[in-house]
């Protein structure tokens, strides 16, 4: 069911008042609120869930764990008990997560949200025995796993959960297809969206996209892409929204 984020009037000389955009996570959250507060009505339609996968990954001595989404920040509890484990995140949204989920500040954060800025700052192990934790969704790639086997870890891969494509309603998929642009997080999202509209007999508007992967799925999937977050992340989105309105 899709919901309606907010139904105030923007002021008239706020920089999206008058423009309709959806958003596709899972849950509505700082992205809803940032478009709102620039004035624009926002309809979230989640397009993508995600759930729990068991993991035999029983590691709790790790030198490092490192997570690569939110979702995994969320189910890394298990790995992130030893205050003497190091911690790393591949951005400043996952980092939030993982530190509460700690209890503590997370160690190594890259300063541009992607697994190849991430990989980038990995270190190297001190000794030839000393593990990693990876905790991951099913659907990332291995770039980070096998980053840190190059660079001499022994890895233990922990994939937590999955996502799921949703089929939202027919009619809140034909109201959305009636937006100014749509927002899509993650490849999943831009597949699962492409499908909705063809299933529903709509064109898709223009969407926006939060970085390379998610734009490459995006025009496989015959999507118009009129913007790409840079860095991604929620800022990333809103700055390509804005330029996409040529409000930058």
């Amino acid at each position: 069911m899709s919901q309606l984020v907010s139904e105030m009037e923007p002021t008239p000389d706020a920089p999206l008042a008058g423009r309709r955009i959806v958003t596709t996570r899972e849950v509505p959250g700082a992205l809803d609120d940032r478009l709102t507060s620039l004035g624009a009505t926002v309809q979230h339609l989640a397009m993508i869930a995600t759930v729990d996968v068991a993991s035999n990954i029983e590691v709790t001595n790790a030198a490092w764990v490192v997570v690569t989404s939110p979702n995994g920040a969320r189910r890394s509890g298990p790995w992130v008990e030893s205050n003497t484990t190091k911690l790393a995140a591949v951005g400043d949204a996952t980092a939030r997560v993982l530190a509460t989920v700690a209890g503590r500040p997370v160690d190594l954060v890259p300063e541009r949200a992607s697994a190849a800025d991430l990989c980038a700052v990995l270190p190297a192990p001190t000794s030839t025995d000393e593990r990693m934790v990876v905790v991951r969704g099913a659907l990332a790639d291995d770039v980070v796993v096998d980053a840190a086997r190059s660079l001499g870890w022994k890895v233990d891969d922990a994939v937590v959960y999955a996502t799921v494509l949703l089929e939202p309603y027919a009619g809140d998929v034909v109201t959305a297809a009636t937006a100014d642009v749509v927002l899509l997080a993650s490849g999943s999202a831009a597949q699962a969206w492409a499908e909705a509209v063809a299933r529903a007999g709509v064109t898709s508007p223009p969407v926006i996209v939060m970085g390379p992967p998610t734009r490459d799925v995006a025009l496989s999937f015959g999507l118009e892409v009129r913007g790409v977050a840079d860095p991604p992340g929620v800022d990333g989105l809103i700055v390509a929204t804005l330029r996409a309105f040529g409000r930058d």
